[in-house]
């Protein structure tokens, strides 16, 4: 792998990172609603879902063209656990444009008029999608975790960033703590963690320039 392709692949990162931020930040769907209210209100938020579902697609192209920095990071030793680790991530992070076109979806069924109240609710829950939602949180939760092991086991990343990985995925998996506020914190953090490995692969880039 080149080494300035790396360094591309760093920025990559620290971008989606960050526009994952600003999908959950401008995200319409709140926790404090169901998606039937959520969606009622879509007159008055429609550049909101929008500028939401745009920001996931930025964030999936972005977090997916940063996974050879974070590749770097751990194939010089552990190289079939780092393809591994990165193989589940990038399932993840391209199913975040799913999500994206989920939303957008949403937002055009409604514009249209075409749902009607609650029974939106009802059909978010059918298994196929609740699946596809699933296996796509899953991969993305589980590549963070299994990257986060391989960042303990080098020298190369400083012993934050793989401990904030492991504090927002356990995040995820707890009771929601502090509502719409409390999500962003939380990818917040998951933002800094990889602009903390992004820039530990650019700079063994220099150190190997």
């Amino acid at each position: 792998m080149r080494l300035d392709w790396i360094s591309a692949s760093a920025a990559a990162l620290i971008i989606g990172s960050f526009s994952l931020v600003l999908g959950f930040l401008l995200n319409p769907l709140s926790q404090e609603q169901s998606i039937a209210q959520s969606l009622g209100d879509i007159d008055m938020a429609t550049s909101q879902w929008l500028a939401s579902a745009a920001s996931l697609f930025f964030a999936s192209v972005g977090m997916t063209l940063g996974v050879p920095a974070l590749l770097s990071l751990l194939a010089p030793r552990f190289r079939r656990f780092a393809l591994v680790a990165a193989g589940v991530f990038t399932f993840g992070t391209i199913g975040m444009s799913g999500y994206g076109f989920i939303m957008m979806f949403l937002r055009a069924l409604a514009l249209s008029d075409a749902l009607v109240g609650g029974k939106v609710d009802d059909a978010l829950k059918n298994a196929g999608l609740a699946s596809f939602l699933g296996i796509w949180l899953g991969c993305f939760l589980l590549g963070l975790v299994l990257l986060a092991v391989g960042m303990l086991r080098v020298d190369s990343v400083p012993r934050w960033v793989p401990v904030l990985l492991l504090l927002f995925v356990l995040s995820q998996l707890l009771p929601d703590v502090g509502g719409d506020i409390g999500t962003v914190v939380q990818f917040l953090a998951l933002a800094v963690a990889m602009t903390g490995a992004a820039l530990a692969a650019h700079a063994a880039v220099v150190e190997h320039a």
